[in-house]
């Protein structure tokens, strides 16, 4: 009984995967299957089903998954310990996330109908120091070149990386880069935050400014300086020693997407 059960279940999540507990529970009982919603959810949690929203990944064309298996192939034994991963971020004055809260009060947030933004630049790399730069303004090919005279610290031996951004590959920056002789990362594929450890720093650095309360745009950029600089070295050094496996999980998968 509760073998067929499961399987009217997986049957029905298959043909819908969208569907509600109480969806479901309408969809067994059109087959003469009675049973509460809170028993459909039960079941759902003891085959290892969670209803929760999907990660969103990028959509790869065929030419981005072919170069990201080259580009794999060609860095899977690559020494990751040298390089100075970069990348830019924006976050909004007054984002938040999930929190308990009692079912008994009101629970809202008061915010603006347009809310303040601002954009981050940073740097990291295992064990030298880390960089932030908080700013307001477009990205242009020479506000980035601004944004590297000021910010970026180039350690002899260490190697620069940023992705496929049009001003990071604009004929400006890169002759600009020239003329600094800054040692770049031969290359890197297009629509892949997936294989940048910075993108999992970003995502630290979000839920532990959404735990501050920041009135003005003042205190916000403060905040965000203050929890990047708390966020643990270990966890920066753990992040980029993951590129191996990265690079093995694009290989695996065939160039698509991986969960990082």
């Amino acid at each position: 009984m509760r073998e067929n059960l499961n399987k009217s279940i997986q049957k029905i999540i298959k043909e819908n995967k969208y569907f509600s507990s109480e969806e479901i529970k309408i969809e067994l009982e059109k087959n003469k299957i009675n049973i509460s919603r809170n028993t459909v959810i039960n079941i759902l949690h003891e085959m290892q089903y969670d209803y929760r929203k999907p990660i969103d990944k990028p959509l790869l064309t065929d030419k981005q998954i072919n170069k990201r298996i080259e580009w794999a192939n060609e860095f899977l034994n690559y020494n990751w310990d040298n390089v100075k991963f970069t990348d830019e971020a924006s976050l909004w004055i007054g984002f938040t996330g999930k929190r308990w809260v009692d079912l008994n009060t009101d629970d809202y947030n008061l915010c603006v109908k347009h809310p303040q933004k601002v954009h981050i630049w940073g740097s990291i790399s295992v064990n030298f120091k880390r960089e932030i730069f908080i700013f307001t303004e477009n990205l242009t090919g020479n506000k980035y070149i601004d944004i590297l005279k000021d910010n970026l610290k180039i350690e002899e031996g260490v190697i620069f990386q940023d992705d496929n951004d049009p001003k990071h590959r604009s004929l400006v920056v890169k002759k600009w880069k020239e003329e600094k002789n800054i040692a770049s990362l031969k290359w890197w594929p297009s629509n892949s935050p997936d294989l940048n450890p910075i993108e999992n720093i970003w995502a630290l650095l979000k839920n532990k400014v959404k735990k501050r309360q920041n009135k003005t745009i003042d205190e916000f950029k403060e905040s965000i300086k203050e929890c990047w600089n708390e966020i643990d070295q270990e966890h920066i050094n753990n992040a980029i020693k993951s590129m191996s496996k990265r690079i093995k999980s694009v290989i695996d998968n065939k160039g698509r997407s991986i969960n990082y």
